[in-house]
């Protein structure tokens, strides 16, 4: 299992759509910042939005590395080896949390760097903004379970190409369903949709604490279980071509 995870990360950070997706997200993150103050803005306006980007990006490049197993059918190679599909499963789980995760924490070091020495973080709350950060993790969680089940077990680019599709549509039906409940002044159906995993990171903001956390943790957790359950149950079904 440690010798699969360990080729996986190797052939992930040895890619060059993994280098120039590092590099890319983490001068977005100091460029988006850098366009704050030199515009008299918040230093970190929009920041947790542009988390989002982070994650629509990111699954692109994740997806189609996936896919690269099924295109040059090394996948059937790790079998032979003997590799359990359990141990597939796992160590791609693993290898994307890692690569995501990676890719976020510069984004936010770039962000917060380029903020500190240039902009005006008086105002922040150093312990709110790290309640977001946390609210953010839990999504990145989500979407992890989004790219496995997807490009995992989709032979085809379209497997590659789907996680981000499902997360434009998810941001773009939750901004609408936010609007509606906010014009209906529905308070009940709107409190449920901060608490969600993915569709409240774009309802963040860097100096309100987030609602009730402990429900997105719970969310997230419970979303997280399911999903990976029924992608490792159909990965297992799975006709390797």
């Amino acid at each position: 299992m440690f010798n699969l995870l360990k080729a996986e990360l190797k052939a992930l950070f040895k890619w060059k759509a993994t280098i120039y997706t590092i590099i890319m997200m983490t001068l977005f993150g100091a460029f988006m910042t850098l366009i704050n103050i030199l515009t008299k803005a918040s230093t970190f306006e929009g920041f947790f939005e542009f988390t989002y980007v982070v994650f629509l990006i990111t699954s692109v490049t994740i997806g189609l590395f996936l896919h690269k197993d099924y295109s040059q059918n090394t996948i059937r190679n790790k079998i032979i080896v003997g590799h359990s599909r359990g141990e597939i499963y796992l160590a791609k789980i693993i290898t994307i949390f890692i690569a995501i995760s990676l890719v976020m924490i510069l984004f936010i070091i770039a962000a917060v760097s380029v903020g500190c020495i240039f902009g005006d973080v008086d105002y922040i709350k150093w312990g709110i903004f790290g309640q977001n950060c946390v609210m953010v993790w839990i999504s990145l969680i989500n979407v992890v379970s989004i790219i496995s089940i997807l490009s995992i077990n989709i032979q085809s680019t379209i497997g590659a190409m789907l996680p981000m599709i499902v997360l434009y549509i998810i941001m773009f039906f939750g901004i609408i369903v936010v609007e509606m409940f906010v014009i209906k002044n529905n308070t009940t159906a709107l409190e449920l949709v901060k608490t969600l995993p993915v569709v409240s990171v774009m309802m963040l903001n860097e100096t309100i604490e987030p609602f009730k956390i402990s429900h997105t943790i719970i969310w997230g957790i419970g979303i997280t279980l399911c999903m990976q359950f029924l992608g490792y149950y159909i990965f297992r079904k799975l006709d390797l071509k």
